[in-house]
């Protein structure tokens, strides 16, 4: 399983212009993200799930129908202890 850390990854940047009768709004946001490969992700013997998400307090997956198909009921186990 892949893990996306998010914290502190979101920069945001604007400029604001005067322009006839208004403003002028322009802005861009980098992201920037971390990933980690661990094995058995949803052992709940490990930590490494809850500790990435802990700052939240929650967490949001979403899988496609293989995944589903291959771990639905683990990852399902998982949140539900």
């Amino acid at each position: 399983m892949v893990i996306l850390n998010l914290q502190s990854c979101w920069t945001c940047r604007l400029t604001v212009t005067s322009v006839n009768g208004g403003f002028h709004i322009e802005g861009y946001e980098k992201i920037t993200c971390d990933f980690r490969f661990i094995d058995n992700i949803f052992d709940r013997k490990t930590a490494d799930l809850v500790d990435c998400y802990r700052l939240w307090g929650r967490c949001l997956i979403i899988i496609d129908n293989n995944v589903q198909k291959l771990y639905g009921q683990t990852i399902e186990t998982y949140f539900s202890e």
